[in-house]
């Protein structure tokens, strides 16, 4: 019975594995093709909001569902019969930090505005909407996650991914702006958190009603949460949303952008050793910093590769799919993925302090994130010295983080 719980368990996380590398697939095609379709100076609004500005954004969301996946574990151990008042408290704080959250917003709308460079508020608006809308889906996720709701959870990512891309050509096709491609991004979402939220109805309505617990005590754990599973959220978006700032040609805000999605396909390849190596890692914690060492040097190897196909098709992609119509595509694109491979490396060191539950990382990102808005500040003239800051702040993160994790092998 244990032995096909296991299985059941591996097969589930392989199909969440394959969920997440088909959507993620799928979301890259989507913006190379709207990329094409309305032209770099449209790029240049829906990428920082919708890539750059709405990761900012979910970073308490993201982590309330890392939260949940550990908290809902320990109270179903704890207390079984807890479990609804436990997820009513969650819902009700989440309510509460989104009503906080969606006043600030949109007081700040006109701040954002000017920062930005927006022609218009209109986008700024359905923003925070995608972004209230998002907070509830992933709420009703998590749990479901938590009811091992795992075929459900496949098929709705995969076919709301799909409705995503279609709804993109067809607006891209027609009106050729950023607000109307930002309704290819609410519509699947509000379908998504509808198909969640009613199988998740029908699974709390038959729980037992215990009464209300004392759930304060997990608040502590939740701003950890946040901080490891956002921090590099922030870090990783934060220089699109500063050369949008500081940048006033409005086409080469769109070729920063296009040729930052190119670099950050990386990303995948770091998942995917990411995916091995933390169960890994949990099971011999005694050897996680050799493996973590290891690891990073096959995935520099692979990153590597990677930067050197982008050089070899960068032709191909900037003039023959994108049609030129992205000015200095080409020489930027092999040189921002070199500047992203710390980067790409950063996001793979999180399975070595999740497993240490260090706040070391968050503290790290942290200072890059201040360490990109100074330079920024200071040095903003052209996309190379934009470039050279992201290099330079994400090599310097990278090795404060070998030597921190050397340190520690030492100690142990």
């Amino acid at each position: 019975m244990r032995e096909l719980k296991r299985r059941e368990v591996v097969a589930y996380t392989g199909l969440m594995t394959v969920a997440t590398f088909v959507t993620g697939g799928i979301n890259f095609v989507f913006n190379m093709v709207v990329g094409k379709l309305i032209g770099p100076v449209e790029y240049g609004v829906l990428s920082p909001l919708m890539g750059s500005l709405f990761s900012l954004l979910s970073m308490p969301v993201m982590g309330l569902q890392l939260f949940m996946n550990q908290s809902l574990g320990e109270i179903f151990r704890e207390n079984p019969q807890g479990i609804r008042s436990f997820i009513r408290f969650l819902f009700m704080s989440l309510m509460k930090i989104l009503v906080v959250l969606e006043i600030v917003l949109f007081l700040a709308i006109p701040l954002l505005q000017v920062w930005l460079k927006l022609p218009d508020k209109a986008v700024l608006m359905v923003l925070f909407v995608i972004v209230l809308v998002n907070y509830v889906q992933i709420f009703f996720y998590a749990v479901l996650q938590f009811q091992h709701e795992f075929l459900l959870l496949f098929w709705v990512t995969t076919v709301t991914t799909l409705m995503k891309l279609g709804l993109g050509i067809v607006l891209a096709l027609k009106w050729k702006t950023a607000f109307s491609l930002m309704f290819a991004y609410l519509v699947p979402m509000v379908l998504a958190a509808f198909v969640y939220g009613w199988m998740l109805w029908q699974w709390y309505r038959e729980l037992p009603n215990t009464g209300c617990g004392r759930y304060q005590h997990f608040w502590k754990s939740f701003v950890v949460s946040m901080v490891s599973g956002g921090a590099y959220m922030v870090l990783s978006s934060f220089d699109v949303l500063l050369v949008r700032s500081f940048f006033l040609n409005q086409a080469v805000v769109g070729t920063y952008a296009m040729a930052g999605l190119i670099a950050r396909a990386s990303f995948f390849l770091a998942s995917a050793f990411t995916t091995v190596f933390l169960p890994v890692m949990a099971k011999r914690k005694e050897r996680s910093h050799l493996l973590t060492l290891w690891g990073l040097g096959v995935l520099v190897v692979i990153l590597l590769g990677y930067t050197g196909c982008v050089w070899i098709f960068r032709s191909l992609i900037a003039e023959g799919f994108l049609g030129g119509n992205y000015p200095g595509l080409k020489e930027y694109l092999a040189p921002y993925t070199f500047w992203f491979i710390p980067y790409a490396l950063i996001s793979f060191l999180v399975s070595f302090y999740t497993v240490h539950k260090s706040l070391v990382y968050g503290a790290l990102i942290g200072l890059g994130v201040i360490a990109q808005g100074v330079l920024f500040s200071v040095w903003h003239e052209s996309i190379s010295q934009a470039l050279l800051i992201v290099g330079g702040v994400g090599y310097g993160l990278l090795f404060c983080f070998v030597v921190e994790i050397l340190w520690q092998r030492r100690r142990a």
